[in-house]
């Protein structure tokens, strides 16, 4: 497999292509917080089933420019696929080659923190029907603060800065605006709008970083007969790293072949 590099004026993509029998599908990677700057393992894994990956890092970390939080992150991955939907390219950085796709659906793909965003970003884009998160945040304003067995986020920004330095750049004060519910991630707030979308939501029954509950009580609220909930016994908080060593991982896979009828 081979990754290659561009960006979307401030946002820095890794993208990787299927080398034979393309299934024309973009899954598009919202990451988790923190997150991994490369999921090789899991790009190459959906890659050889015949997808087109895109990874965007969010403005402000990584490799992407810009400040991190200043708007929503959703605002980047909705920029992201009306370019690919409108150029249907990328350019490549390592040369400035122009590289082409075909594709006919744009799948959002999301853990815990991306989980949220790929919901949010499903809500808000007509050219996204169907989309996958993993333990997402349902609603920033309540996370760890209602009872719920949960971690409360108040003191990860600050580990942010400390323990990750440059990788993401944000300012403490639009932390404190995510956790109030300032910033548009909370995909509690766009139930009308995600009831006819097409969800997979994964939770694992042991999780003790988001709640279970909320994600099983948010599922129920869509009533949506098309959409699934997978619960994943003994599992703890899953992200895309190491969700390979989980049963979950060809399940999503099934859910992401079976199209959009």
């Amino acid at each position: 497999m081979i990754m290659y590099r561009s960006y979307i004026d401030k946002i820095h993509c890794l993208f990787s292509l299927p080398s034979s029998e393309p299934q024309k599908k973009i899954i598009i990677a919202c990451s988790g917080l923190p997150g991994q700057p490369e999921n090789y393992e899991l790009f190459s894994y959906f890659t050889q089933e015949g997808f087109i990956c895109v990874h965007p890092k969010y403005e402000g970390t990584w490799e992407s420019y810009g400040k991190f939080l200043n708007h929503s992150p959703v605002d980047d991955i909705l920029k992201v696929i009306d370019h690919l939907k409108k150029e249907r390219s990328l350019v490549s950085a390592y040369d400035n080659s122009l590289i082409k796709f075909d594709f006919d659906e744009v799948i959002l793909f999301g853990s815990s923190f991306g989980g949220s965003v790929a919901l949010v970003s499903a809500a808000r884009s007509q050219n996204v029907n169907r989309a996958i998160a993993i333990a997402p945040v349902i609603d920033f304003s309540t996370q760890g603060k209602d009872k719920r067995e949960e971690q409360d986020l108040t003191n990860l920004g600050e580990f942010l800065q400390r323990g990750y330095g440059r990788a993401y750049d944000f300012e403490l004060r639009d932390w404190k605006k995510l956790l109030e519910g300032k910033i548009d991630m909370n995909p509690i707030k766009y139930i009308k709008e995600l009831s006819p979308k097409k969800l997979f939501l994964v939770h694992g029954e042991e999780d003790k970083t988001i709640s279970v509950y909320k994600t099983r009580r948010f599922f129920d609220d869509l009533k949506n007969k098309e959409s699934e909930f997978l619960l994943v016994p003994n599992a703890g908080h899953l992200s895309f790293y190491g969700l390979q060593t989980t049963s979950s991982l060809s399940k999503i896979l099934d859910w992401i072949k079976m199209g959009s009828k």
